[in-house]
């Protein structure tokens, strides 16, 4: 089995690595300190398991999630994060991931974890299961986003597609023959909409899910 342990602290992948060496000397681990780098690795090996960290430097764990699930779908990922609140392990099983396990827990409880995801099963833990399942019911992140993005209107899809194209402000008034302020109101209504807080984490989620507008939501 080869396990790729994603997190920007060194000492903590090495502490990781110990644990589970409870899992016996035919395990093999390779790590990586950024999302950037994790998603790279994945594209390049074949792992069984990825265990991975929430919060990392560049991007997100969840943006690194997503883009497991993207390019693996059936590559397990199990969240070990320092965040145990169900709010984080709702989301993180509504993005793809097979197991969440808070750094505080028991060292029994990601050796338990892992050999759960190994056998084809989903792991979430007792203290967490009540709230998960019911915010699961409700949570859809990818549903979520295209139902704001069905808020806007004919002429934001197209400068959110500009926007996304890499076209600034200017180049957008020239092509739609708009003024640079107009461009930025509706720069300005786009992420209001979509509750987001700048062009980079449009891209980010537009990356995450689907790349393109069209019809009044995220295709």
């Amino acid at each position: 089995m080869k396990i790729l342990l994603v997190d920007d602290h060194a000492m903590v992948r090495a502490g990781i690595r110990l644990l589970l060496q409870e899992l016996g000397a035919g395990v093999l681990f390779d790590d990586a300190g950024e999302g950037g780098e994790a998603l790279r690795k994945i594209r390049g090996n074949d792992y069984d398991l990825v265990i991975l960290d929430l919060s990392l430097p560049d991007i997100s764990g969840f943006q690194v999630l997503a883009g497991v699930k993207r390019e693996k779908p059936r590559l397990p990922v199990i969240i070990v994060s320092m965040h145990r609140e169900e709010q984080y392990a709702v989301r993180a099983y509504a993005w793809g991931a097979d197991g969440f396990v808070g750094k505080g827990s028991a060292p029994a409880e990601l050796i338990h974890a892992i050999r759960r995801v190994m056998s084809g099963g989903k792991y979430i833990s007792e203290q967490l299961m009540d709230g998960v399942v019911a915010g699961l019911r409700r949570a859809n992140p990818v549903e979520d986003m295209r139902q704001k993005a069905r808020a806007l209107s004919k002429r934001e899809e197209e400068v959110a597609q500009l926007l996304l194209s890499g076209a600034s402000n200017k180049e957008i008034a020239w092509r739609m023959s708009l003024s640079a302020k107009t461009v930025s109101t509706y720069k300005m209504r786009i992420l209001s909409k979509l509750d987001l807080k700048s062009l980079t984490e449009l891209v980010k989620y537009s990356l995450a899910h689907g790349n393109t507008f069209r019809g009044g939501g995220l295709a």
